[in-house]
């Protein structure tokens, strides 16, 4: 009599358990879960480290920290996808009625640098760092000569301030990167952010390029009257000097950021001097 309750102890679980565990949604730290064709889940999946494969019915939101989301064809998901080290893989008839949020993969924010470049410090890579320094300064010293001046006039009246304050938000800016997956524009506002940064450290080298080498220049009291030369020479000693500082062993990485920092804080400021002058 006792083996038979028991018995029909043990069935009952069985049967329960499931409805239970799907009613509830499903939490697991690490392993692959798979939503059978035939099988609903009615609250949250949740999963540490594996991937989720439905081909049934998933009635709340999918979150992985690690892993792949698989929507196979006729599955659902009543809520949201969202992985934050893995790809949301979707067939044509399934159907997601929440957002798709990939977060970036942390190999993703890797470049592959050919190992040449880096042996030494990096020192090949930052020659060429520096050949691509030395040629948009000239070109910019060149072309736009008079927003060079200006840039430059702004940098001698602002320069500790300048400098401090670059720093400073440059390495926020920079140290919290936002991930991929800024909905509802992911990957839009994730570029537009990164080819922000880009652009303001890439339009203030010239113009601390030119300062550097126009102080240099002092100290040796040298007057060029061709502008041409004067621009060439002005972004060979400029660049020189940013090289001399950056292939320091140990703290050449320092001046570097430094340098990096200066110039986006110089185009920042500036842009914002204009903005609000001309107002």
């Amino acid at each position: 009599m006792v083996n038979k309750k028991i018995f029909v102890l043990i069935i009952l679980i069985f049967l329960i358990l499931p409805g239970i565990v799907f009613a509830q949604g499903i939490i697991k730290g690490k392993g692959d879960i798979v939503i059978k064709q035939n099988e609903e889940v009615r609250g949250d999946i949740r999963l540490g480290e594996g991937n989720v494969t439905v081909y049934g019915r998933v009635l709340g939101n999918i979150i992985v920290l690690k892993g792949n989301i698989n929507l196979k064809n006729n599955s659902f998901v009543g809520g949201d996808t969202i992985t934050y080290n893995g790809k949301i893989n979707i067939e044509e008839e399934a159907v997601v009625l929440g957002r798709k949020i990939e977060f970036i993969r942390e190999s993703d924010r890797e470049i592959n640098i050919p190992q040449i470049f880096l042996t030494g410090q990096g020192f090949l890579l930052k020659i060429v760092l520096a050949l691509f320094i030395f040629l948009i300064s000239f070109l910019f010293n060149a072309f736009i000569k008079k927003v060079i001046s200006e840039t430059n006039a702004f940098l001698k009246k602002n320069f500790i301030f300048i400098l401090l304050t670059g720093i400073l938000l440059f390495t926020i800016f920079v140290y919290n990167i936002p991930k991929e997956a800024l909905f509802p524009f992911g990957k839009v506002l994730y570029l537009i952010y990164l080819l922000s940064i880009i652009i303001l450290v890439s339009v203030g080298i010239p113009s601390l390029v030119n300062f550097l080498g126009e102080s240099f220049s002092k100290i040796f009291k040298t007057e060029i009257e061709d502008n041409l030369i004067k621009d060439l020479v002005l972004s060979i000693v400029g660049t020189t000097i940013i090289l001399v500082l950056i292939i320091i062993p140990i703290i050449g990485n320092i001046f570097l950021g430094v340098f990096c920092s200066t110039s986006f804080g110089l185009t920042l400021f500036y842009s914002l001097y204009k903005i609000f002058k001309s107002q």
